[in-house]
């Protein structure tokens, strides 16, 4: 409401940024946690990525909403106002599951506490669950310098970042729903790395094309598949490489290092972008690209030394 009553970058703006901040990403942040307190950990991956399918449609469809609601002629300040009646709405919503939610937190068994501590933080990252938390990092760092600002990186081709986000939610969700219940195969680090080298794959084809909307799709297609396909893997990837007695710690720093690359990251972007040029941003996001792959590499070779 404070974004569509502002009228210049003034003092609402910073309080409404705040609030936002607070708002959405204590909500982001609490979406799994909750998720991991109502579900079994038998069944945990499979609602975690059904989680993540929401969230990519959510994510997706709603610049593809914003751009055809601005070309029928709606403002941005109406666009907020929409906004505002949604969070309400999604509010009301959780508010009357509630109790519903208590009911099911009491009825499944958790096992151990999921509180996290500074001894059990170091634990975790001195055991093999390491690598899937750092690549979260990365990975995550990647597709919010990918996407967060597609609309800078589409106007500066003349291209229209709405095709880009139809084809790469389409994309991701069906490459999540025929993954849903897939593990990676006899050796699923090497499948991570090569879905994440479809993603280095994708970014690295963005740099060199101009305007041309087929590639552009392509582009969204790749990194869909390559990013979407890889996330719920790794999921998979840091519950079986967690301590058993330190399971629920390890999935909750795997969310925190998942949070921070989200939220940190568009900062550097942000300023490479104004300080130098988009191409620099988009190569920095090519270069973790290549580094996570590599390290899905390394860990699945190694695997297959393995006795």
């Amino acid at each position: 409401m404070l974004y569509a009553l502002a009228t210049s970058a003034n003092f609402l703006i910073v309080l409404a940024s705040i609030m936002l901040g607070i708002g959405w990403g204590t909500t982001y942040t609490l979406s799994p946690i909750v998720l991991a307190h109502i579900t079994s950990i038998e069944n945990r991956i499979f609602h975690f990525t059904l989680l993540s399918i929401t969230v990519m449609g959510g994510f997706g469809l709603t610049p593809i909403l914003a751009s055809v609601t601005n070309k029928v002629g709606f403002s941005l300040k109406e666009m907020f106002y929409s906004d505002a009646i949604i969070c309400v709405f999604a509010g009301l919503i959780f508010l009357f599951i509630s109790n519903k939610l208590r009911f099911c937190y009491k009825s499944v068994k958790h096992g151990n506490c999921s509180k996290l501590s500074l001894i059990m933080v170091m634990k975790i990252l001195h055991s093999k669950a390491r690598l899937p938390i750092i690549m979260v990092l990365i990975g995550a760092s990647i597709f919010s310098g990918m996407n967060n600002f597609q609309t800078v990186f589409a106007n500066e081709r003349n291209l229209n970042y709405a095709n880009y986000f139809l084809v790469y939610t389409v994309t991701v969700i069906i490459s999540r729903l025929i993954l849903i219940r897939f593990k990676g195969g006899n050796n699923p680090y090497m499948t991570i790395s090569i879905l994440q080298s479809l993603m280095f794959g994708a970014i690295f084809l963005f740099l060199i094309i101009n305007d041309s909307t087929v590639l552009y799709s392509i582009v969204a297609l790749l990194f869909a598949v390559g990013y979407g396909g890889s996330y719920p893997l790794l999921v998979a990837m840091v519950t079986n490489d967690a301590e058993p007695t330190l399971l629920p710690q390890t999935l909750q720093l795997f969310g925190l290092f998942y949070f921070v690359g989200i939220f940190g990251f568009p900062l550097i972007i942000g300023l490479i972008i104004v300080k130098i040029n988009t191409s620099i941003a988009l190569f920095l996001v090519a270069i973790l690209a290549l580094i996570e792959a590599s390290m899905a590499a390394y860990r699945g070779y190694n695997r297959v030394k393995d006795p």
